[in-house]
């Protein structure tokens, strides 16, 4: 398994490293990052953030809305995931309805390519087709896990969402809207 090497914003003059080397543009002062030698796990919070990897698309109204909202409900499933390990099912259950509820206007940001779009149309279905049952811890783990992956990667391939569609439906969760099995049974009559 390759390294994975940590970006980030701080240029290798002012964090003093001497391990680090800075790419960008050094004369304006604001589109700096740096490299540093030093690896870390898949899923570290240390990685750099859209806001970084974007710069000039962060100030696009869409962009800046999605991922407010994605930080926003990545809270929320941090809570319900917090809740439900303590054996608060009920404070859980809360949360993860706070992060059901800012789906659809995440739908709304959908523009941002047919990827994103689908993710987040089959997290909602799949929430949506429980029918208010509770969801597994590993059901909670796999939402937070597919949430991330769009909070870091907002302009994600379709094909690479359709891999991650998978991993909802592994882990129990029907990601299509409860009427597309009827018109599939009048299409295949």
């Amino acid at each position: 398994m390759a390294d994975v090497i940590r970006l980030s914003t701080k240029t290798a003059i002012e964090s003093g490293d001497a391990d680090a080397t800075t790419y960008g543009d050094r004369s304006n002062g604001k589109s700096k990052v740096t490299v540093s030698n030093e690896t870390i796990g898949p899923f570290s919070e240390s990685l750099i953030s859209p806001r970084d990897l974007y710069p000039l698309h962060a100030e696009r109204m869409l962009l800046s809305t999605a991922l407010q909202l994605l930080d926003e409900g990545m809270n929320y499933l941090n809570d319900s995931i917090g809740m439900f390990d303590d054996g608060d099912r009920l404070g859980s259950d809360d949360a993860l309805q706070h992060f059901q509820a800012l789906l659809p206007e995440l739908f709304s940001c959908r523009e941002l390519g047919d990827g994103f779009g689908a993710i987040v149309s089959s997290v909602f279905h799949s929430l949506k087709n429980l029918d208010g049952g509770p969801l597994s811890g590993k059901q909670l783990q796999t939402l937070r896990q597919i949430v991330r992956r769009i909070s870091t990667e907002p302009y994600i391939s379709f094909d690479e969402a359709l891999d991650e569609l998978e991993v909802l439906q592994d882990a129990g969760l029907e990601v299509q809207p409860p009427y597309f099995k009827f018109a599939a049974d009048l299409l295949s009559e």
